[in-house]
């Protein structure tokens, strides 16, 4: 994680240096018996197929960059940094990005990762996120129509 981090404040630094803001950013743990995921589906009232197809060791990854309008290439950074430390170091079955379709580089760089694009729309939640879940997620028909 720390190398992941480092990574990510070499990125800031650069972006400084170019005159962009630096970004906020929160290193966490998780709990590795816990469903992040599923806790905000349940809140937000997703289809219980949703819920029922998401994996009991999940986690939901939210980002937010200062300077995402800005092509600094800290959303790639970032991007390829947390799903890498996810996958490398989390024993997840799953994880899933969600950002809003106007943080376009966050967008571009998730898109680059070739994780699986989703519109998902929830009772209990009217922004309309994008989601990026990892190929191996397999969610059935019933759980992504809503």
């Amino acid at each position: 994680m720390l190398r992941a981090l480092a990574r990510v404040d070499a990125a800031m630094a650069e972006a400084a240096v170019s005159g962009s803001p630096t970004a906020t950013y929160l290193a966490g743990t998780m709990a590795a018996s816990s469903s992040t995921g599923s806790l905000y589906l349940l809140r937000v009232e997703a289809p219980r197929q949703l819920v029922d197809d998401t994996p009991l060791h999940s986690a939901m990854v939210t980002f937010w960059l200062r300077q995402d309008q800005q092509d600094t290439g800290l959303a790639e950074v970032v991007a390829e940094v947390v799903n890498a430390w996810l996958l490398d170091e989390w024993p997840l079955a799953a994880h899933a990005f969600r950002v809003l379709p106007g943080e376009r580089s966050s967008c571009a760089a998730l898109d680059r990762l070739g994780l699986r694009k989703l519109r998902l729309s929830f009772l209990g939640d009217e922004r309309p996120y994008l989601w990026y879940l990892r190929s191996i997620w397999q969610l059935s028909r019933a759980a992504t129509e809503s």
